[in-house]
């Protein structure tokens, strides 16, 4: 799945995917472009598997647009 940017979204070449990830008592979160926390989250890898799943709900829900 290719994931592209909103219209509104700003250009830059700077990734800074693992500024998504956070760990608050042992448990992991990762934060959306609109600055929500999801989560709780077990592991590293399971909140980066619902961050996948976050941002194919949101390619799914734009097409329907």
């Amino acid at each position: 799945m290719e994931i592209s940017k909103r219209s509104n979204d700003q250009q830059s070449n700077k990734h800074h995917r693992s500024d998504r990830f956070f760990a608050v008592e042992g448990k992991w979160y990762y934060r959306t472009r609109e600055k929500i926390h999801l989560g709780p989250y077990e592991a590293l890898e399971e909140a980066e598997d619902g961050l996948i799943a976050y941002l194919r709900y949101l390619h799914v829900a734009e097409r329907r647009e």
